[in-house]
Order: C-alpha cells, then sequence, then structure tokens
C-alpha cells in the first residue's frame, strides 16, 4: 500500500491526457447517442455537455477512476466505470428533466449510457494491450529513484526488477548513507536529490524509509513538488507480526487494523 503525495496538480499530467481523452468520448457518445434515438440536437445540448464533463471530471477524481491503471487490474477499472457511466445519466435525466424535454428522452438516456461505457470499457481495453507492448519493448516505462536503502526499500526494488509489467524502472537509491552492496545505483543523499534531477532524469520519488528525522519527510516532498515529481510514501507496516492487516477510513483519518474483531454472538 502507498500514498501519493503531490500538490503541482489535481491530476497527473498523463491523467489529464486520459481525462481528456475521455471528454471526447462523452461528447462523441452524446451525438451517437441523439442519432440513435432520432433527437434533434439544440443549442442547449453544448450546456448538457458541459455538465456532463464536469461531472465526470468530480465523479473520476471521487471514485479514483484515473489511478495507476498499472498497479491495479483491468476488472477492477472496468468496475469504477459503473458509478461514473450511471452518474451521467442521471445528469442527463436531470437536465432533460429542467429543460422540460420529453422527445424520446428515455430512449437517449439508455443509448447514452450503453455507448459511453462500451466505447470507455473498449478504450480501457487497448490502451492496455498497447501499453503491454510498449512495456515490452521498453517504451513506456516510468523512471523512480528510491528513498532508503534499507529492508523496504530493497524488498521493493526487487519486486520492480522481477515485475517487468509494471512497467517501472528504478534508476537510483539514496539515504544517508552509501551502502556496498548497491555499487552504480547509490546517487546521493536525501538532501540532493534536486542536484540528483539535474543530472538525471525520474518520474517519481518512492520514500521506503521507516524512520525519519525531524521535518525530513516534508523537505523531500517539497523538494519533489518543486521538480513537479510525484512522490510515493511507502509506510512500515511490515514490523507488525501479523498478515491480516487491512487499512481504513476512520473519518478523515487512515487506521491501520492489525487484527479484525473476534466473532462474538451476543
Amino acid at each position: 500500500w502507498s500514498s501519493d503525495v503531490c500538490s503541482s496538480d489535481l491530476f497527473p499530467s498523463h491523467d489529464n491526457y486520459r481525462l481528456l481523452s475521455d471528454s471526447v468520448f462523452i461528447l462523441i457518445s452524446f451525438e451517437v447517442a441523439s442519432s440513435l434515438s432520432e433527437r434533434d440536437l439544440s443549442r442547449l445540448d453544448w450546456g448538457m455537455l458541459v455538465f456532463l464533463v464536469v461531472a465526470w471530471y468530480f465523479s473520476s477524481k471521487a471514485t479514483h477512476l484515473y489511478d495507476d491503471f498499472r498497479t491495479i487490474k483491468f476488472i477492477d477499472e472496468f468496475l469504477l466505470l459503473i458509478p461514473n457511466v450511471a452518474i451521467q445519466s442521471m445528469v442527463i435525466v436531470t437536465s432533460l428533466f429542467m429543460l422540460d424535454e420529453h422527445d424520446n428522452a428515455r430512449t437517449f438516456v439508455f443509448y447514452y449510457g450503453a455507448v459511453l461505457f462500451a466505447a470507455l470499457a473498449s478504450k480501457k481495453f487497448l490502451t492496455r494491450r498497447v501499453s503491454k507492448l510498449r512495456k515490452v519493448q521498453g517504451r513506456y516505462v516510468r523512471k523512480v529513484l528510491i528513498v532508503g536503502t534499507n529492508d523496504i526499500g530493497m524488498s521493493f526494488y526487487d519486486m520492480i526488477k522481477n515485475s517487468n509489467h509494471l512497467g517501472y524502472e528504478v534508476v537510483g537509491f539514496v539515504d544517508a548513507m552509501k551502502p556496498a552492496h548497491l555499487k552504480g545505483l547509490y546517487k546521493g543523499t536525501i538532501e540532493e536529490i534536486e542536484q540528483i534531477a539535474q543530472k538525471m532524469e525520474f518520474d517519481e520519488v518512492i520514500v521506503a524509509m521507516d524512520k525519519f528525522e525531524e521535518g525530513q519527510l516534508d523537505e523531500i516532498i517539497r523538494i519533489n513538488d518543486k521538480l513537479a515529481v510525484r512522490t510515493r510514501i511507502i509506510p512500515d507496516y511490515f514490523r507488525f507480526n501479523s498478515s491480516r492487516f487491512n487499512i481504513e477510513m476512520l473519518g478523515k483519518y487512515p487506521v491501520v487494523t492489525v487484527r479484525h474483531e473476534p466473532f462474538r454472538l451476543s
């Protein structure tokens, strides 16, 4: 489990592209549904399209539709489409009701939801196939810099090295001291991340340290934000002597549950 920290924008640049392309599919689906339902387009439809795109933006953000698709299964991404398309249908129903428009309204809503869902599902499937092909060719790889050479950092490095399908490449490590076993992968100290970025390119920084000095993590995030680089933090949960822990939200706070509540009859 990791947490993403990036305050430079609401969506990374790649996610902006995915949002833009999905917005184009919304426009196409709207026109196709209008044609299939024999509904005449009007100037007011442009306002409805704006509402649909805005609704898609917020619903996709709320459902984490644009999370890194390399780390989630296609079926999970497929299921995430359902609530987003359902919200689109509700927006259209509400808009048509407010406009007092009943011209083939039900047929139009049905076709719009069906066409949009089929189009986006097909697009996401093809995107994964193309992405997999490009990874095999080494053309679509995100470069990561790991902060920490402890057991967590090295375990993460081994996972990336043995999981080419994830599309990541470790370009180096930074830590307070240079370990002997890393050889050429050690790039410097944490305070030198900004200087390291001037010498080499990386897309993400993975923070895998179990202990920090006061203000050290804040400084890492500040530097990465300045470099427009995504920060991922891997919390040290491996110290819990249990394989049965999960993470859940208690209000606005993430809480780690190490064991489930025992079953009670009363």
